[in-house]
């Protein structure tokens, strides 16, 4: 019995096990329901990490665009970052084609922005590089605060704006720039410019640093720059200028030309990239956050590449090796086009003037300052775009054949773009460097003489239409008057003499009754106002006019300058459109006042009446001309005589630059000579001078329109792409953009 319950037993138990199949078909069941099971969990991760990836993308984008929009508002100025001024060099793989390929340097623009920041406090002129904190005095025995301690941690001056608000030489650069500038760019995420790796990233970040430019040097007492951070620009012989434009200050192993370095060079360059890092505060994240975006085809994710713009290498282009890039965060000044320049013209008392309809400003303003990639077009009085004839106006753009800003006579009957045609009049550039320059060689031309171009002069009808301004970018104006100084030949002055300007010869003091002015000339060289006058009194002619229609007088249309020069107001030589800047004028003359002083240069004083001793009255524009018969003359030509009396002599009183002086035929002007300063402009109602370049009916007052970028109002576009810690190879990606107004610029 015992034996056959054993046998049962064990055939119980062999009926109760699992054959292989089974247990092969159980973990197959097992594994697909553990797939439809766990895949699902992980792809929840991935889509968690995602979103916070996206989460963190949006909360660093909006925090750090406001932080930026503060920096630009509590700013005082902004340092112009357009062109290769605001570009940062940087050293990316390149990949033509899908193939992975070395390193190349590329420039990407608008990357980089220096925000200058208001002068705070003091720095401590006794530790130079070290500034005093005002949150840490120092007090004497009796508690008096008599100092301040010098805080180590502090790398710019810190306390109160300084007011009036001014600049300080302290600049807060923000910057895009590898997270390890020693290592190479290391993406290991898309594949885009490399292969997919587990490598750690070393990707493109956001940089903040705040550093001065120049620092107190003891041994110089004065300030130098600060080589910690800047070179010296090789630009300035001197050394005291700082580069601070440099796209390469941030790349190891090149100089700032791009050039490699080497040896004790290289070792210094690899010591200031270590300061700026040591120095500047990652704004984005350390990891993960990539700054830079390939510009790439969707379809075969194959990136788009240029051909190298290196003129030094002879096969550049031959190696379509550049990887297009894009910085995702961009600092521009923000474009305003087509603006009206308000006039300003100050009118005081005592300066009324005959025809003040005629007059115009001479400084125009726009409502933003800072201006960069500037066009200024100029649509003079009687201007009107509907007639063939009176259509035609000035622009002021950059004139890309040598890099000049000038001034064009455009003619929209050319059918071509303004920005691209036009006959050059003015040279902006060769007037600003002819300025520099003077001051050191005397004998240079005057900047204004140097700077009208062949085309001004062509035809009556250019001279009649020619305009000169200058832009003033910093303040956002346009200032359309010159010195009269700035007209001058090339050559030396004569001993003594500072300043070119018009110089007339008063002549014997002689008045009608004792020189007969016999061989006297109206105008030009050798006029003399004693002796012009005598001969017209003494001319039976003119007895008509007897006293107060025939005047000692100074025409400035037709006096030269002191070297010869031509002036601008000239009949025939110069522009129609030139006006005296009213109260500029500064005329020094012989004393007519009886005493020691007598004779003796003195200032003269203007008068709307009619003059009498150390007095003049002058026309700042043409008069209304009145019937010549009715004084017993003939009409005066139409074109300026020096010989004939009615036009140099009785219609001068009419033009601008007439000097009406005391005309008391008793009592002659001292022996001496008149020197006169003043300032010219072009702009203001119609001129009778003008009066063949343009129609009646037309506007009655210039206007200019402005185009420019003003980094007064700065646009910040900011892209944060943040690869989240998952197994997705696309990052998370927010734009946002902003405008931000420098609240603290001076005009």
């Amino acid at each position: 019995m015992e034996q056959r319950s054993d046998r049962t037993m064990r055939k119980s138990s062999l009926r109760t096990a699992f054959t292989l199949i089974e247990l092969l078909t159980v973990i197959a069941i097992t594994a697909i329901l553990m797939t439809i099971i766990v895949l699902p969990i992980f792809q929840s991760f991935n889509m968690t990490r995602a979103a916070q990836a996206y989460s963190d993308a949006q909360d660093k984008a909006r925090s750090l665009i406001e932080k930026i929009q503060r920096e630009f508002n509590n700013g005082a100025f902004v340092r112009d970052n357009t062109g290769l001024k605001g570009s940062m060099a940087i050293l990316v793989p390149t990949s033509p084609g899908g193939t992975y390929g070395p390193s190349v340097i590329e420039t990407i623009p608008y990357a980089k922005v220096d925000i200058v920041k208001p002068a705070e406090g003091e720095p401590d002129p006794a530790n130079p590089g070290q500034f005093t904190n005002p949150d840490l005095p120092i007090y004497d025995a009796a508690g008096n605060i008599i100092g301040y301690k010098v805080d180590p941690s502090l790398h710019s001056p810190k306390g109160q704006v300084v007011l009036p608000v001014a600049q300080s030489s302290t600049i807060v650069r923000y910057f895009i720039g590898l997270r390890d500038p020693f290592s190479p760019y290391n993406n290991p995420y898309d594949g885009f410019l490399m292969a997919r790796s587990g490598g750690r990233d070393n990707l493109f970040v956001l940089y903040r640093a705040e550093v001065p430019i120049y620092v107190w040097s003891n041994a110089q007492n004065r300030y130098v720059v600060n080589t910690d951070f800047f070179e010296p620009d090789p630009a300035d012989p001197t050394g005291n200028t700082a580069l601070v434009d440099d796209r390469y200050f941030f790349m190891a192993h090149v100089d700032s030309t791009g050039a490699a370095l080497a040896g004790a060079a290289d070792q210094a360059k690899s010591d200031r990239i270590g300061r700026w890092q040591h120095r500047a505060v990652i704004q984005t994240e350390v990891s993960r956050y990539d700054m830079i975006q390939p510009i790439y085809d969707k379809a075969s994710r194959l990136v788009t590449h240029d051909l190298r713009g290196d003129d030094s290498d002879p096969n550049a282009p031959l190696l379509k090796d550049r990887p297009r890039l894009l910085s995702l965060i961009q600092f521009k000044p923000t474009r305003v086009n087509g603006e009206i320049a308000e006039a300003k013209m100050a009118v005081r008392l005592g300066e009324e003037m005959e025809n003040a309809k005629e007059t115009g400003p001479d400084v125009l303003l726009t409502k933003m300052g800072a201006w960069v990639s500037t066009t200024i077009r100029a649509y003079p009085s009687g201007w009107q775009h509907d007639i063939a004839g009176s259509d035609m106006y000035l622009i002021q753009r950059l004139d890309p054949t040598d890099g000049h800003v000038k001034i064009f006579e455009y003619d929209p009957a050319s059918a071509v773009a303004d920005n691209m045609s036009g006959v050059p009049i003015f040279d902006v550039t060769i007037y600003n460097n002819q300025l520099a320059l003077l001051s050191a060689n005397p004998a240079l031309p005057g900047p204004f003489s140097a700077a009208v171009l062949p085309g001004a002069v062509g035809s009556q009808l250019t001279r009649d239409l020619f305009m000169a301004f200058l832009p003033d970018t910093g303040l956002g104006k346009i200032v359309a008057s010159f010195g009269i100084d700035s007209v001058k030949n090339a050559g030396a002055l004569p001993v003594g003499v500072a300043i070119d300007q018009p110089v007339v010869d008063t002549g014997p003091a002689q008045s009608p009754l004792n020189d007969s002015g016999v061989g006297a000339v109206y105008s030009g060289a050798g006029y003399q106002i004693n002796h012009c006058f005598n001969r017209v009194w003494n001319d039976p002619t003119y007895v008509g006019l007897r006293p107060d229609k025939i005047h000692r007088f100074i025409d400035l249309r037709t006096t030269p300058q002191l070297d010869g020069a031509v002036s601008p107001l000239h009949p025939t030589l110069g522009f129609g459109r030139t006006k005296i800047v009213p109260g500029s004028e500064v005329v020094i003359g012989p004393d007519q006042s009886p005493g020691a002083n007598f004779g003796n240069p003195v200032r003269y004083t203007r008068t709307t009446r009619t003059p009498g001793p150390n007095q003049y009255k002058i026309n700042y524009v043409d008069l209304p001309e009145p019937d010549y018969t009715l004084y017993g003359l003939t009409a005066p030509p139409a074109v300026y005589d020096p010989a004939d009396f009615t036009s140099a002599v009785f219609q001068a009183r009419f033009k601008v630059g007439y000097v009406q002086l005391n005309s008391d035929p008793n009592v002659p002007l001292p022996a001496g000579n008149f020197k006169v300063y003043y300032r010219f402009q072009f702009t203001g109602g119609m001129s009778a001078g003008s009066a063949s370049a343009i129609v009646a009916g037309g506007a009655k007052q210039d206007a200019f329109a402005v185009d420019y970028d003003t980094r007064q109002l700065m646009s910040v576009q900011l892209t944060i792409r943040n690869y989240p810690q998952s197994d997705l190879p696309n990052p998370q990606t927010v734009t946002l953009s902003a405008t931000a107004k420098v609240r603290n610029y001076l005009r």
